[in-house]
């Protein structure tokens, strides 16, 4: 039985998932009959030549092999088990907080939804007020980081949500969807709760091997990004396939961001020389140690001779950068209205 951060019961209703067999209704299986045609001889390659695709070449062939006619996307750097996170949940809310400017485009794109299903929801920092709030976090330990006005939430994964079908406004998945096991089932099953609208926060992966510590301090999280997800458009077509006609809007990162992901110190280097700021964001745990022991010495090294602030000169007086976050919004009702 699921509690909630006070130790209240959440109602998590009847199980959907309890007499489902075999293919389900709120599912997506995959097939490729179901595929516009055009788009699978564009995109779809041999898995065979995943990993010898070449990133900085925008003409290749990009696959859909992990999508179509595999039942399953589950992509390389997903694996942030829940122990895992167990281990970042102990120093998480320290670091992570949500950012006044970010949690605003948030609220923007919810509209008049006031029914709320958070997936992964970990401390609740985007937990919108005024609105009725459920989330779902798998990890024990991030639910004992969410404040004691956070809204109730579910011990449950996003590939199983314990709730019927049509249950919520909109679902919600900020900064999480990369991480789960199963990207496809979880989709589906936020498409299968949601009446209006289904939110996506994250940062196009094909952006990442672009940002400055990714590219010259440490290339190795480049490494587990599979080779698909590194060409331009494929993560937004493969979104589209997954939950129908979408929006996709960028969303600046200002030079103060409260919230500690990856690629928020982009104007405070020193930051990611701190163990603290490190320990909660999931790609300094899921690197080899020595990688990001060397990766932190040269940062530092670069920025006591004063080499760092050389080659970025152009970025002191940015108040914000696009790094690639982007808001991805599929609208269930076209007949919603925003506020």
């Amino acid at each position: 039985m699921a509690t909630n951060q006070r130790g209240d019961v959440a109602d998590q209703g009847t199980d959907p998932h309890s007499d489902q067999q075999g293919d389900d209704e709120g599912s997506v299986d995959g097939d490729e009959e179901d595929v516009d045609p055009d788009l699978l001889g564009v995109l779809q390659c041999d898995d065979d030549d995943e990993g010898d695709q070449d990133a900085d070449d925008p003409g290749a062939p990009v696959g859909l092999f992990a999508l179509l006619g595999h039942g399953r996307f589950i992509l390389e750097w997903a694996d942030v088990s829940e122990a895992m996170y167990d281990e970042i949940g102990r120093s998480y809310s320290t670091s992570r907080r949500g950012d006044p400017k970010i949690a605003a485009q948030i609220e923007k794109a919810l509209g008049d939804a006031d029914s709320i299903l958070n997936v992964g929801a970990g401390s609740g920092s985007y937990e919108p007020a005024g609105r009725q709030v459920t989330a779902v976090e798998p990890s024990g330990e991030m639910i004992a980081q969410r404040p004691g006005e956070a809204a109730p939430v579910v011990q449950a994964s996003a590939e199983r949500l314990p709730f019927p079908d049509d249950s919520f406004d909109a679902a919600m998945a900020i900064f999480s969807d990369h991480h789960w096991a199963d990207r496809q089932a979880g989709l589906a099953e936020m498409l299968r709760v949601a009446r209006r609208r289904v939110l996506l926060l994250n940062v196009d992966p094909s952006l990442t091997p672009r940002f400055w510590l990714t590219r010259d301090y440490l290339s190795g999280f480049a490494g587990l990004i599979p080779g698909q997800y590194r060409y331009p458009g494929f993560w937004t077509e493969e979104l589209r396939l997954l939950l129908g006609e979408l929006e996709v809007h960028p969303v600046p990162v200002p030079h103060d961001c409260r919230d500690g992901f990856y690629q928020a110190y982009w104007r405070r280097p020193h930051a990611y020389l701190e163990q603290q700021v490190r320990d909660g964001i999931s790609v300094f745990h899921r690197l080899p140690e020595a990688e990001v022991s060397g990766a932190v010495e040269r940062l530092r090294r670069d920025l006591d001779d004063g080499s760092w602030a050389k080659r970025y000169a152009d970025l002191s007086g940015k108040p914000e950068l696009d790094i690639g976050l982007r808001l991805v919004v599929a609208e269930l009702d076209q007949g919603a209205v925003s506020r």
